[in-house]
């Protein structure tokens, strides 16, 4: 399995920020090979109107990975990730 060696958090659309809407957002994807995570789609959402599925799927794809291993070798795995959204 892939290991995250760089997230990025997440912004908060001013929006959704006045609503006061937390939670988490689940993307799924693959990383590839190089470690890079790419083809994101949400699995499960949080705000569709606001802006913070949108912001998953951006900072998603700025995450980087040590990636997955078979027999040795880099192999492109898909995963799925939960980025949060919490107000403080």
């Amino acid at each position: 399995m892939p290991r995250a060696i760089h997230t990025v958090k997440p912004d908060y659309t001013r929006e959704a920020m006045r609503r006061k809407i937390s939670g988490t957002v689940v993307v799924q994807g693959v990383v590839g090979a190089d470690g890079s995570f790419r083809d994101g789609r949400i699995v499960k959402s949080l705000d569709p109107v606001y802006g913070l599925d949108e912001e998953a799927l951006k900072c998603a794809s700025q995450w980087r990975f040590e990636p997955g291993t078979k027999d040795g070798q880099a192999v492109a795995v898909s995963v799925s990730i939960e980025i949060g959204f919490y107000l403080k």
